[in-house]
């Protein structure tokens, strides 16, 4: 028999939350063919809604342009 599962499952088993029976079923959901397409738009509707690394912008700007550098100064 070929189950098949819900996204609320498949996101469940990515974040690690999943019980042993979700997880099977997910593992073997993933496993067949015919879900790939399904399975890599779910998966990058996933990482858009939980990004895993949230970068702190002002740190990095400040970081590669420090407020002494001649080169990016106006005026």
């Amino acid at each position: 028999m070929k189950a098949s599962i819900s996204k609320y499952v498949l996101f469940e088993y990515l974040s690690g939350r999943s019980n042993p029976l979700e997880r099977q079923l997910a593992e073997e959901w993933i496993r067949r063919e015919e879900n790939s397409d399904t399975f890599y738009q779910w998966v990058l509707e996933y990482e858009t809604r939980s990004p895993q690394f949230i970068p702190n912008q002002d740190n990095a700007i400040e970081l590669l342009l420090p407020e002494n550098s001649c080169r990016y100064r106006s005026g």
